[in-house]
């Protein structure tokens, strides 16, 4: 595994382009545990220096009844490859 440096000699946070900067596709719905919002991303083989073309799929579901958000990360690539996915988004709530 041979992935590109974009922090001196290191490389942090999945490379110059990282899952961050890409652009992933999003539905929202409702099913039986509450309202969600699901994120889907496509990384082709070779992308930051990845091996295998990877689906990813980030779900952020309120829990209607439990007042909880709940983050589900899911990952699948067509060769052997690492994944360590981490979840930074904000939240920002005010009354209304």
């Amino acid at each position: 595994l041979s992935c590109q440096k974009n922090n001196g000699g290191s490389h942090l946070h999945g490379g110059k382009k990282g899952f961050s900067k890409a652009r992933w596709k999003g539905t929202t719905g409702l099913d039986t545990r509450g309202q969600y919002c699901e994120l889907k991303l496509l990384s082709k083989n070779g992308e930051d220096g990845y091996p295998g073309d990877m689906k990813v799929t980030v779900r952020y579901t309120l829990l209607s009844n439990e007042n909880k958000l709940i983050v589900e990360t899911k990952a699948t690539s067509t060769l052997d490859c690492p994944i360590n996915t981490t979840q930074h988004c904000y939240l920002y709530f005010t009354e209304p």
